[in-house]
C-alpha cells in the first residue's frame, strides 16, 4: 500500500498544502470520506433509502423509491430485521403483480447485500446509472406490513 504522501504526489498535489476536502474532490465527492478510502481509490457513497408502501386498489402492496443524483449503483443492502424476511426487487419489465414470481424478482434476504451482478439483473444493465427507480415487495413474519422500509445503497459518483 502506498503512503498518504505518495498518494498525494500521485495526484499532483503538494503534501503540506492538500486537505481531505481537496483529496475528496478528486473523487467528485466531499467529506466525510476516510483517508484510507481515498488512498485505495474507493470513491463510493452509501446512503439510506426509504421505500414507501403503496396499497393498490387490488393486487399486491408494494414499496417504491427514487434514487436521484449521478453515478453508478454498486450495492444494495437490506438490514437485519426480525419482521422482514426478504425484500423482492422487481425486475425491469415486470410489475408488482409479479412479486411472487421468482423469475421477475431479485430476492434479498434480511441482513444481506447484493452487488453489481444482481443489481444488473434488476435493471437489465451491467452498470445501472442514477437516477434509478426502485420497486419492491417484502416477505414478513408479521400480519401488518410496515409503512416504509429502509435499505442502504452504495454508489460511485461520476468521475470528476
Amino acid at each position: 500500500m502506498a503512503s498518504l504522501r505518495e498518494f498525494i504526489h500521485s495526484i499532483g498535489q503538494d503534501a503540506p498544502m492538500v486537505s481531505i476536502r481537496a483529496l475528496a474532490s478528486q473523487c467528485g465527492t466531499t467529506p466525510p470520506i476516510s483517508v484510507m478510502a481515498l488512498m485505495q481509490g474507493q470513491c463510493r457513497r452509501t446512503i439510506d433509502l426509504r421505500l414507501q408502501k403503496t396499497v393498490p386498489y387490488e393486487g399486491n402492496l408494494y414499496y417504491t423509491a427514487q434514487l436521484n443524483g449521478q453515478g453508478t449503483l454498486e450495492e444494495i443492502a437490506v438490514p437485519p430485521s426480525t419482521s422482514i424476511v426478504e425484500v423482492r426487487f422487481v425486475k425491469v419489465g415486470y410489475g408488482s403483480e409479479d412479486c411472487n414470481n421468482s423469475e421477475a424478482v431479485v430476492s434479498v434476504p434480511s441482513g444481506t447485500t447484493i452487488g453489481k451482478a444482481k443489481i444488473g439483473e434488476i435493471y437489465n444493465l451491467s452498470e445501472p446509472k442514477l437516477p434509478l427507480p426502485f420497486l419492491a415487495c417484502i416477505a414478513t413474519t408479521t400480519v401488518t406490513d410496515p409503512n416504509f422500509i429502509i435499505i442502504s445503497v452504495t454508489y460511485s459518483p461520476p468521475s470528476a
